[in-house]
């Protein structure tokens, strides 16, 4: 490993949770193994990438290419009415780029309140955004460097790029969990308050441990891992967590929806 200061030394490769006190690492000199009174997994998640989809086409990308592109594309269709969705969204449109939204729900950002995912929709829409509703995507067909893009209603649509922003899985696959007898749950470790596995001195963190994948939500996760990981005692239930989505105008809220609220 390195050390990058007297406290941390880093050591990079494919990591392999052995045992609770025992992590086998595959560097590029071979595998290392690294002993720990405490693990915490900080995986984080990845892209979902539907099986319908061709995805060796360069045509079809997730907001991984789409955020490390050296170019922008001509046109762009996204898949995905969510938070990521309408984010990339606003960036294209406000770009001068010809965007199409396509979000299966009969609203965009389904998660929110109606009244702000109203009030998106009618911004992105002003923007020159064509935001299409209740519509789900039958077919990408690549064509040469472009997509023929066919929806459920049988119309095409041909664009430049298409961006699937579904959703986010977290990275979870071949650490060693089920060996260990980590719980996981819907492919989501299952933490408590501590961010503790079922696992004494193991803790997760962020998108491989929290259905609600935020990075201040991850963050506030480190610090309370790390403190009880240390010998501290810190908890957070994580029932109320604020979300923001970074459109025009930008949104924010806390606590249930009322919607959510009534039900």
């Amino acid at each position: 490993g390195v050390e990058l200061n007297k406290q941390i030394t880093l050591v990079t490769g494919r990591g392999r949770i052995v045992d609770p006190a025992r992590i086998a690492v595959q560097t590029a000199d071979g595998e290392v193994t690294v002993n720990a009174k405490s693990i915490i997994i900080a995986t984080g998640s990845k892209p979902a990438r539907p099986g319908f989809l061709p995805w060796d086409a360069p045509c079809v990308i997730t907001s991984d290419e789409a955020t490390t592109a050296s170019d922008l594309p001509q046109s762009i269709l996204i898949i995905g009415g969510g938070v990521i969705g309408c984010e990339f969204a606003t960036v294209y449109s406000e770009l001068g780029i010809k965007t199409y939204l396509v979000e299966m729900q009969d609203k965009l950002l389904p998660e929110l309140d109606k009244e702000a995912s109203a009030t998106a929709e009618a911004s992105l829409a002003d923007r020159g955004v064509e935001v299409l509703t209740a519509q789900r995507v039958a077919s990408v067909t690549p064509k040469g460097d472009s997509a023929s893009v066919e929806l459920d209603d049988g119309r095409n649509i041909g664009v430049h790029r298409v961006l699937v922003s579904v959703g986010r899985e977290a990275n979870i696959a071949d650490i060693g969990l089920e060996e260990l007898g980590v719980e996981v749950v819907d492919n989501i470790i299952t933490v408590d308050d501590h961010c503790r596995t079922n696992i004494e001195n193991i803790y997760a963190i962020g998108d491989a441990a929290e259905a609600q994948q935020y990075a201040h939500l991850a963050d506030r996760m480190g610090i309370v891992a790390a403190d009880n990981a240390t010998g501290h005692e810190l908890t957070d239930d994580r029932t109320v967590v604020p979300v923001g989505a970074y459109t025009h105008p930008e949104i924010a809220s806390v606590g249930l929806t009322l919607a959510q609220a009534k039900e």
